[in-house]
């Protein structure tokens, strides 16, 4: 008989739809979709909608529908969404009867009795980093008391890279056997190497007519976008090159960025695009003469591979979880090194041999990271905490 378990993606409700773990949580749930044959020693369920409309259905054959089902309506707010986990959807795993419940992220992750559960870790920033990722008058030991919380309730915890998982054993002491790591995917049917229809008028509209390199991601602290700037504007006093950042950016965010575009005296060369379409970002990464991640800390480096798989060169900073992701496809500097950033900015942009070596390597390093695999692992995670 088969054993009943269920992926909560109910996080796509909330603010976090937006954010990397709702990329994960949308992603893995259609990536389930598509096992064919359905495993025989499992019944998969998901968790989905918002509010009353929370419900526990069997994994439908469509990921398109799990698509617009998660995503229907505007996200509700967290304190909203912290109430309907604890509430509606611990009814309605409750009623289903499921053996099993693996939370797509910690915040809010319900718990049934006599039922088994993994979270996903994606990182514990607060704890790692502190101020500004948490409050200054927090103290370290409040934030690491609750990563520690959040992370040991559960019976198992998945960790999307090893450095995260490094991160969950040092700062909340949780044993090695209790955290398995299984990577991201990068999703080929979106980021590859086909060019769309207009699709040098389409990057124009964003970019303008100068060769670029490309900066996609958030402004906080540790993206250090405005070094990034300064480095640029260095290395494009020999260059015809633009800049472009590829971001959202926050009101209190906006002030850092044009300050920095303004003491490096590029504004004709930093292009500010604001957030980009998920049909224009692969082009932009195609057209790119680099994308360059100055990134001090991340959980995983999305980006890298979203690059990579679209044949563009990447220039990163050798820290965190990069280099495990990165392998050798990228062109690593020192973290916070403006000068050997824009070293490395001049190079590739003036050495084609190594646009090329990059290319090929990153396109190699692309293709072992698939929601397929991370589909078929996340299910080993699951036999594994059932005693399979």
């Amino acid at each position: 008989m088969a054993t009943k378990v269920c992926f909560d993606i109910s996080t796509l409700s909330s603010g976090s739809r937006h954010r990397g773990i709702g990329m994960y949580a949308l992603t893995l749930a259609k990536a389930f979709a598509k096992i064919q044959p359905r495993p025989a020693d499992l019944e998969i369920y998901l968790a989905l909608g918002r509010g009353l409309a929370l419900r526990v259905v069997p994994l439908p054959d469509d990921p398109a529908w799990i698509e617009a089902e998660a995503l229907r309506g505007k996200p509700v707010p967290y304190t909203v969404y912290y109430a309907t986990k604890q509430t509606v959807a611990l009814a309605r795993l409750m009623a289903e009867g499921v053996d099993l419940v693996h939370a797509a992220e910690p915040k809010g992750a319900c718990f049934p009795p006599r039922c088994r559960t993994i979270v996903t870790c994606h990182d514990i920033i607060p704890a790692v980093l502190g101020p500004p990722y948490r409050s200054r008058f927090t103290p370290a030991w409040v934030s690491a008391a609750v990563a520690t919380a959040r992370y040991r309730l559960p019976d198992h915890v998945i960790a999307i890279s090893a450095y995260t998982r490094s991160d969950l054993e040092r700062v909340t002491g949780i044993s090695r056997d209790r955290v398995s790591v299984v990577h991201h995917g990068v999703d080929a049917s979106v980021f590859h190497l086909d060019k769309g229809p207009h699709e040098a008028a389409r990057i124009r509209a964003i970019a303008g007519e100068r060769p670029y390199f490309l900066y996609v991601g958030g402004f906080d602290e540790r993206k250090q976008v405005p070094e990034l700037i300064a480095a640029f504007a260095r290395a494009a006093r020999d260059l015809d090159h633009a800049l472009v950042i590829a971001g959202r950016i926050g009101r209190n965010e906006r002030a850092p960025i044009e300050r920095a575009v303004a003491a490096a005296g590029a504004k004709e060369r930093v292009v500010l695009a604001g957030f980009v379409s998920a049909e224009d970002l692969p082009a932009l990464y195609r057209g790119a003469t680099a994308h360059v991640m100055p990134s001090t800390y991340e959980g995983f480096g999305m980006t890298v591979l979203e690059a990579f798989a679209c044949g563009c060169p990447v220039i990163a900073a050798r820290t965190s979880s990069v280099p495990e992701i990165a392998g050798d496809a990228a062109l690593f500097v020192p973290p916070g090194d403006t000068d050997a950033l824009s070293e490395a900015i001049g190079r590739v942009a003036l050495e084609e041999s190594l646009r090329r070596s990059l290319t090929e390597r990153g396109l190699a390093r692309a293709a072992q990271f698939t929601w397929e695999r991370c589909a078929a692992e996340t299910l080993d995670v699951y036999r594994s905490v059932l005693g399979r």
